[in-house]
């Protein structure tokens, strides 16, 4: 935590404190000689819907998250680990499933932007079981990341793509052992997620952690994909091969095995004038394609802008992070 400023009261300090308990009697600091560390944190926001959509009104929601981690080395001598549990307690609505009855779900706590789609994407949110093996969800998996060059770093994984483990249209997250995360299903199929990012003129931190930014603009581009070996419902034909609009249709869809999709990301700055200051412009867009006989989402697009320090003599700057505004 910073140190106290003269006359400071103890509400005064919480806005230039690292961690809102500081040290919590000397509890972190204990802890922290072992290796661990803990977190606890709680977000809550009230959203509205004020014309349009099925019902209008206002809906309260939150989630409160804590971590624990613990570093190998300084706890058991094992060099180069780490190990983390955590647990999340949704509570309140949600104005997306009350109100409004929209796909992309309105908020998601992510970074700067409220809309959850900004986050993990629409497209496998929809085309996946259980929208993928994505947070809250815990799944088995494989991760591994490769440097080649000091711009260029490739990614890769493989993880259980369903994992609450039921049938596609039937994915609740509540019940029995999915609701604690500790169901670890392996019936369905595997999801293969590889990704290429290169990226330019990035800061460059130094043996001694001084970091020298380029006079150049800062960018990362990423180019990837992923691919299920699970079957996945026909959009458009039953499984006698009639029309599912038909009348005469069994209503069940047909069953095709197998589901992929490719995607590309840009964020880029366009706008810094000066290296080592906050004051910048940047856009960014992801754009990701899947086969449409097999999805109900088929192409998705997100792009924006974000306008960073708009004011530099200010005390107060946006900053992109889940927090809203920093000193």
């Amino acid at each position: 935590a910073e140190p106290a400023e003269p006359g400071d009261t103890y509400l005064g300090s919480v806005w230039r404190r690292s961690n809102l308990l500081v040290d919590m009697g000397g509890l972190r600091t204990v802890l922290g000689g072992y290796g661990v560390s803990l977190g606890l944190q709680e977000t809550s926001e009230v959203l509205g819907n004020v014309t349009g959509g099925v019902k209008k009104g206002w809906v309260y929601d939150g989630a409160t998250l804590l971590s624990v981690g613990v570093d190998t080395e300084q706890a058991f001598g094992v060099a180069g680990g780490t190990f983390n549990i955590s647990g999340v307690q949704l509570h309140g609505g949600n104005l997306s499933a009350t109100k409004l009855l929209n796909l992309q779900t309105v908020s998601g706590g992510s970074s700067l932007f409220l809309n959850t789609m900004t986050g993990w994407p629409m497209l496998p949110t929809a085309d996946l079981y259980a929208g993928g093996p994505v947070y809250p969800l815990s799944s088995l998996g494989v991760r591994l990341r490769a440097r080649p060059t000091g711009s260029l770093t490739l990614l890769a994984g493989v993880f259980n793509d369903n994992p609450p483990g039921d049938p596609f249209n039937n994915d609740s997250q509540l019940r029995g052992a999915e609701r604690y995360g500790a169901r670890f299903n392996l019936n369905t199929g595997a999801l293969f997620i590889a990704e290429a990012q290169y990226a330019v003129n990035q800061p460059v931190k130094s043996d001694t952690d001084a970091v020298t930014h380029p006079l150049g603009l800062a960018g990362i581009y990423k180019l990837g994909g992923w691919f299920d070996t699970a079957t996945f419902n026909n959009q458009r034909y039953d499984k006698t091969g009639l029309s599912l609009a038909n009348p005469a249709s069994t209503a069940v869809p047909a069953q095709i095995t197998q589901n992929f999709s490719l995607y590309g990301v840009m964020d880029q700055a366009i706008w810094r004038p000066d290296p080592e200051g906050m004051q910048s412009l940047n856009i960014f867009a992801r754009v990701m394609g899947a086969p449409s006989n097999r999805n109900l989402i088929e192409f998705s697009l997100n792009a924006g802008v974000t306008l960073k320090a708009p004011c530099p003599a200010a005390t107060m700057t946006a900053s992109a992070s889940a927090t809203g505004w920093r000193k």
